[in-house]
């Protein structure tokens, strides 16, 4: 199974945007919601009203801080490499410095870590292989085995409550000598000595990590690898040149390549911020103005799952907008 940019800008969201902590975690592996410190008490089923176990809710949070990462270090494989990733670290502001060839130690800590995992949980698990064929255990492929799902979360749970919390003998105070610290601790004294930079809230963030294609706005609606997308979201583009200079007057459309379910349509003011990279944006006209209203002030997503208005075929699915005031 090979890695495509999309998985690769999924993990870099998840830094931004850590995901939801088990129910059966421990209290030690739980991190607070994103912009909660952990000294404000917060009553769980205020965010979760519909929790059907209050007391499994007071537990849950995220797996992980959120972190806004500065530098990106990658080998030379085509995923990270790709305009969808230059483009994605250009909009936050990431900087990509390519490894060297042949030199591994670019990127040791992470190489570390692959051996750290598979000696610490997936030798244990059934139906291991090994590194090489003289790992191998004796027919292996007869015991059970796990789906990506499922093997993704055990990872998830043994980094959260064992590597997390037991202490790294790489992680050193040199004021304090003989002192161990786990990666969490060492977090948090980092954070006490240089101070916590909170990530924004934007609730449009996980549009900047899909990859842009730009398309005409027709009166059927967008048409993006052979599927079309209409829904009142496009209401007042149709046939209208885009305010951006992209190719032949196409606005941007953004959508998951693993779902055709959805897809979004950009609706972004040049006084919103800054402009697409590869384009600048026109000045918007009386008529394409026109659109369905926000509430001045507004940073909402535009809805993505808007209702599909009458389908001209049958793969005529749904069309959103987002943007900000």
């Amino acid at each position: 199974m090979s890695t495509s940019s999309i998985d690769v800008a999924a993990v870099m969201f998840q830094t931004f945007r850590p995901r939801q902590a088990g129910k059966d975690w421990p209290e030690h592996a739980v991190w607070p919601d994103h912009g909660i410190p952990r000294h404000v008490f917060v009553e769980r089923k205020a965010l979760e009203p519909d929790e059907e176990e209050p007391e499994k809710a007071k537990k849950r949070g995220v797996a992980s801080p959120a972190l806004v990462p500065e530098t990106i270090i990658v080998d030379h494989g085509k995923p990270y490499i790709s305009e969808h990733i230059t483009s994605v670290c250009q909009r936050l502001g990431v900087s990509i410095q390519p490894a060297r060839l042949r030199t591994g130690r670019d990127k040791g800590p992470l190489e570390r870590f692959f051996k750290t995992v598979r000696e610490g949980v997936l030798e244990v698990l059934p139906g291991y292989k090994g590194p090489d064929l003289f790992s191998r255990g004796e027919r292996p492929e007869d015991q059970a085995f796990f789906f990506l799902h499922e093997l993704e979360a055990i990872i998830r749970e043994w980094v959260a409550c064992v590597y997390h919390v037991r202490p790294h003998r790489g992680l050193v105070d040199a004021h304090v000598p003989g002192l161990n610290l786990s990666p969490a601790a060492m977090f948090e004294h980092g954070i006490a000595r240089a101070g916590y930079i909170e990530v924004p809230r934007d609730p449009a963030l996980g549009f900047e990590f899909l990859k842009t294609e730009w398309k005409q706005t027709h009166h059927y609606g967008v048409e993006i690898r052979k599927c079309r997308y209409n829904g009142p979201g496009l209401d007042g583009y149709r046939g209208e040149t885009s305010e951006y200079t992209g190719p032949r007057g196409c606005g941007p459309c953004r959508s998951t390549p693993t779902t055709s379910t959805t897809s979004t349509f950009g609706d972004r003011t040049p006084a919103a911020g800054t402009p697409w990279s590869g384009s600048t944006p026109r000045r918007r006209s009386s008529r394409s103005a026109r659109g369905p209203s926000r509430s001045p002030g507004s940073s909402r997503a535009r809805s993505t799952r808007s209702p599909t208005t009458r389908p001209r075929s049958p793969n005529s699915l749904t069309a959103g907008t987002w943007g900000s005031d």
